[in-house]
């Protein structure tokens, strides 16, 4: 560094006190705001080789802020120390001091604060390998593969802070006292982390994502007019008008808070429909609740505190499993309602190419790609209806819960977070922004008190049930996965309105051919789709799996040949193999409740497409403005499997109970439509009888 002399290039061994006036360059001080080292190369941006001290913390505070100079001076010690005195190996470069410092030791600092981390000798092995879970988890929340990079510079800061020990320690810093990730090397961990593709994190299995999904479902549409109530009730005590004595008796915070306790503790709640008992208690202090760190007592208002954490993690949930949004991208969301409509602002309707649906758009304000934002469809519904789909319900429910902070912190934010960890905050240096992390354990704590897995066992089919009911496996990202196959499925063991949602969203993915612009969530509904493609021909390939309808007979012949495509594999080996197939013969299976069309198996024999007088070879699709049960129960592309077999019960039954109607009242032609689908519906059960019995 031009000018600088030995001594005063360790400036980190230097009392505190005579620090503060060093040059640390031919621009910068030691005290500065703003680091702009000096760079011997030419050519080089001043901007790639400046330190800015002033960072924000999640706390609201700035590190240069008086609280934060203890963690301030050690950071201007650590950095210095890289740049000057790194043992036997080589100092760092002003660029590489300047990329690390702000995209890998800037994270962690916001993360450290977060998690009340105040120094760095408090990073012992358990907090570096809560650090490394924390920047998988953001990473993949953003992108659905990572590349070694971005975990090289966010992992790298913390074992540089345990290779600078011996340094820090005579600057006068903690160090971190032991080594961090486990002693593992930073490099062979990004490796490792980043060799695990897009397809590392699969979807929950269904047992679990019915279930919670459900769960949240019930919140949102059951649950929340109470809370919401509840909330209000405990604002209006709180803010009560002390008349006309402003400062009078009744009106001291002890006062209000009083109030406002009695309110909630006084609040009953509704009996839901159907059933015999209020959903709840009345909120009263001393209740166990169950949370990831064990059981723990709470206030009142600690209590109405977790109803408002959990309510919110269900809006996340449903959203999210309901739409594949990212969190980050719900951390992104605007708050907002229009009038007229009612629906949230931040919703854009759009008609369908065909006119007969509208569908429902929302875009996040920080995700982009290509420079423009993304966007995702939220919800479809038959045009001039009033069907307010799921996730646009959960969006209206986060509006209405978290109004009174938006107003208090003067923000737009659709969620808000807390600064506190007790209490429902009343001033805007409480609050903060939404983040991830925060969320993510909120929904872990919802799978936990209200995913009702408890009577689950630890293994079902072969996939490990345990770590998804301790809430360990519990990833926002493998909601993506889930959102595609409930698409591709639209399973009917979910609350009917989600049912219906998704059916929506099929039409809206198979008639519109897409859901939105977020190529990964496109590549994530691609791939469901070979997943269910892959699985439904190796059973037929095994005969494991009972089929009836037209596609029955023509995997019976082929069984020896699709056998031939996996050979002598088994297990993953043989799901790779019929995946390959499956991908080079681009084969997709179209799903629907009464069954699943494989038009690309056998092309001309698509009954839809015969009645459309449109060609199946040149699309691959069915057709689906003529696809109906009536229909596709007379094709050759035609199976029925065991999860529709539901479908075709409910429809015997249903057209048996009209048949009796219509016979009592002479309606002939209904008579005759009834007989027709009550012969069709015997027979697919019939057959499918015959196939379970052969399986």
């Amino acid at each position: 560094m031009s000018g600088q002399t030995a001594t005063v290039t360790a400036i980190h061994l230097l009392p505190v006190s005579q620090r503060q006036e060093k040059r640390v360059s031919d621009r910068s001080f030691w005290s500065d705001t703003v680091w702009h080292l000096d760079f011997k190369g030419k050519g080089q941006d001043p901007l790639k080789t400046k330190v800015a001290w002033d960072v924000k913390l999640p706390d609201g505070h700035l590190l240069t802020d008086r609280c934060w100079q203890d963690l301030l001076e050690d950071c201007r010690c650590f950095v210095w120390s890289l740049f000057t005195d790194r043992g036997e190996n080589k100092p760092l470069s002003a660029t590489t001091i300047s990329d690390s410092w702000h995209h890998g030791m800037v994270p962690m600092l916001q993360w450290m604060v977060d998690r009340a981390y105040a120094n760095f000798g408090q990073l012992d092995s358990k907090a570096s390998n809560e650090w490394l879970e924390h920047v998988h988890e953001s990473l993949l929340d953003r992108y659905e593969s990572v590349t070694a990079a971005p975990y090289l510079t966010r992992l790298q800061p913390l074992a540089e802070l345990y290779n600078q020990a011996d340094v820090l320690v005579q600057a006068g810093v903690t160090p971190p006292p032991e080594p961090p990730y486990d002693g593992k090397s930073v490099h062979s961990i990004s490796q490792q982390l980043a060799s695990k593709d897009s397809g590392w994190w699969p979807p929950f299995p269904d047992e679990i994502a019915v279930r919670v999904l459900s769960s949240a479902m019930r919140w949102v549409e059951d649950y929340s007019p109470d809370i919401i109530e509840l909330l209000g009730r405990y604002w209006k005590a709180y803010h009560r008008a002390p008349g006309s004595h402003p400062t009078g008796p009744g009106t001291s915070e002890a006062s209000r808070s009083m109030s406002a306790r009695s309110a909630v503790e006084s609040f009953v709640f509704r009996t839901i429909d159907g059933e015999s008992a209020s959903w709840r208690e009345p909120v009263t202090p001393g209740k166990g609740i169950s949370v990831r760190r064990g059981e723990r007592d709470l206030d009142t208002i600690q209590a109405l505190r977790t109803l408002l954490t959990d309510l919110t993690a269900a809006c996340v949930l449903v959203i999210q499993g309901a739409s594949g949004m990212r969190m980050s991208e719900i951390c992104a969301l605007k708050a907002g309602v229009d009038s007229n409509s009612g629906l949230p602002t931040a919703l854009t309707c759009r008609p369908s190419s065909n006119g007969l649906s509208e569908l429902l758009w929302i875009e996040s304000y920080e995700s982009k790609i290509h420079g423009a934002n993304l966007e995702w469809v939220v919800g479809s519904r038959p045009a001039g209806s009033a069907y307010v789909p799921p996730p646009v319900r959960a969006l209206l429910v986060l509006h209405e819960i978290w109004k009174p902070w938006r107003t208090i912190a003067g923000s737009d934010d659709l969620i808000l977070g807390f600064s506190v960890s007790k209490g429902l905050p009343k001033h805007a240096d409480a609050l903060r922004p939404a983040m991830s992390r925060i969320l993510l354990d909120a929904s872990k704590n919802f799978f936990l008190r209200h995913g009702n897995l408890s009577d689950l066992p630890s293994s079902l089919g072969g996939i490990d049930i345990a770590k998804y009911k301790d809430g360990s496996s519990v990833k926002s990202h493998s909601w993506r996965k889930t959102f595609a196959l409930f698409v591709i499925r639209t399973d009917s063991r979910l609350l009917p309105a989600l049912t219906l949602h998704f059916k929506h969203m099929s039409l809206a993915m198979t008639e519109e051919g897409y859901l939105g612009n977020d190529p990964e969530l496109l590549s994530a509904l691609e791939s469901a789709n070979v997943r269910e493609t892959t699985q439904f021909l190796l059973e037929g390939a095994r005969g494991t799996i009972p089929i009836a309808g037209g596609m029955a007979e023509l995997v019976r012949r082929h069984r020896d040949s699709l056998r031939a495509i996996i050979g002598d594999a088994t297990g993953d080996n043989a799901y790779e193999a019929m995946e390959a197939y499956v991908i080079e013969q681009n084969l997709r299976i179209w799903m629907h409740d009464d069954g699943n069309c494989l038009i690309g198996v056998q092309p001309s024999g698509s009954r839809c497409h015969e009645l459309a007088g449109t060609n199946g070879a040149d699309t691959l699709r069915p057709s689906f403005p003529t696809r109906a049960p009536d229909v596709c129960n007379q094709c050759d592309c035609y199976a029925v499997i065991p999860r529709n077999v539901t479908f075709w019960r409910n429809r015997l039954e249903e057209n048996k109970a009209i048949l009796a109607v219509a016979e009592q009242a002479g309606r002939y032609k209904e008579y005759a439509i009834c007989r027709e689908r009550i012969r069709q519906s015997e027979g697919i059960l019939k057959r499918f009888e015959d196939a379970n019995a052969a399986s």
